[in-house]
């Protein structure tokens, strides 16, 4: 499993405290991809990540407690190599 096309975001907090922070890809394995997942700052700094909503609102996957920990942690752990790269180029 490992996080791909990451962009980050530079939205402000939602009224409720809620932040963006980046949307990426999860690649699963090599044949399975997910899109367009969100990891999202609550207000109290926890990190969180949830999958896209359908058109109607519904969200597109079901994940798990830990699932989320582990995938938002491969998502910041991204962010760190991605601004790594970005400041050996400064």
């Amino acid at each position: 499993m490992r996080v791909v096309d990451l962009r980050r975001l530079h939205n402000p907090a939602s009224p409720q405290g809620f932040r963006a922070i980046a949307a990426f890809s999860l690649e699963l394995t090599p044949e399975i991809k997910l899109f367009d997942l969100q990891l999202i700052e609550a207000r109290d700094g926890r990190l969180n990540v949830y999958p896209p909503k359908s058109g109607n609102g519904s969200l597109t996957a079901a994940l798990a407690p830990s699932v989320r920990r582990d995938i938002a942690a491969l998502a910041i752990k991204e962010i760190d190599s991605d601004q790594h790269r970005r400041n050996s180029y400064v």
